[in-house]
């Protein structure tokens, strides 16, 4: 009953304060129109003879004092449930993002990609290059900086056809449902190249954000925990490689090294 309600007044749009004035409104307009209503037919049959300035004279007072009543209660219940409904979104909120970088967090993000596994699709493991480093020579605020325009970035890129999550500290992973490998790899350049026009203040011009991304296709009856680990080691490949650059199974340098991961078996 509680759900159905709390759907009830989403779907009133009771989120937005301008919508709790104008139904606080509404419905004291209502509420007077049936009180005019009432007092005048239960007058009329009544007292059907009475003038029409005492019968004007009720009404007026009865719709006074039906106002009156009407206005501030419901402005006071539909203010309350406008900040129930904030609250709601506000912890909601929470559960499903990274509260630093505004990605998804982990268990959204797993939520998400198990949910569009069935189909497959590209999935990307992507890495600060020298992290610690930043943190170290520039500060930790400096390196917060740092994940969030990645995460802005990957964000923006992705768009619509995927999602992004922060998995942990300065690791983020991409899924693409139903795209390709290839598609993936040419995300792959794109998010390589976007971030390297990137500009920090807080490095001072002497450094730039770069990534290492590992890019794996997978079907939907491979494991997601067996393509992340692949990606994982495809995205490490990428940092021996000499960082700020994508590998995937056709590309990597050492193909023996993924013989014996189930996910690349099964590609």
């Amino acid at each position: 009953m509680r759900s159905m309600i709390i759907l009830l007044f989403r779907w009133l749009r009771l989120d937005r304060p301008v919508n709790v004035l104008l139904y606080t409104l509404a419905f004291t307009a209502f509420t007077i129109t049936v009180t005019v209503a009432s007092l005048t037919i239960g007058m009329l049959f009544i007292a059907p003879d009475l003038p029409g300035y005492v019968l004007g004279g009720v009404i007026g007072i009865g719709t006074a004092i039906s106002g009156f009543i009407t206005l501030p209660i419901s402005f006071i219940i539909l203010s309350t449930l406008h900040l129930q409904l904030k609250t709601l979104s506000e912890v909601r909120a929470t559960v499903r993002y990274d509260s630093l970088t505004g990605a998804l967090n982990r268990s959204a993000f797993m939520r998400y990609a198990i949910g569009n596994w069935r189909g497959g699709g590209a999935f990307l493991m992507v890495d600060a290059d020298h992290f610690k480093q930043i943190n170290d020579t520039y500060g930790h605020a400096a390196g917060d900086e740092a994940l969030k325009r990645i995460a802005d970035t990957l964000v923006e890129q992705v768009g619509e056809t995927g999602e992004v999550g922060r998995l942990g500290g300065e690791e983020f992973a991409i899924f693409l449902p139903g795209l390709t490998l290839e598609e993936g790899e040419t995300l792959a350049e794109t998010l390589l190249e976007a971030m390297r026009l990137q500009d920090l203040p807080a490095l001072r011009g002497e450094r730039r954000i770069t990534v290492s991304i590992g890019v794996v296709g997978c079907e939907g009856n491979v494991r997601i925990e067996d393509v992340m680990n692949l990606a994982d080691v495809l995205l490490y490949q990428a940092k021996h490689k000499g960082r700020d650059c994508a590998v995937s199974p056709r590309t990597v340098t050492r193909p023996e090294i993924l013989r014996d991961l189930p996910a690349f078996r099964a590609a």
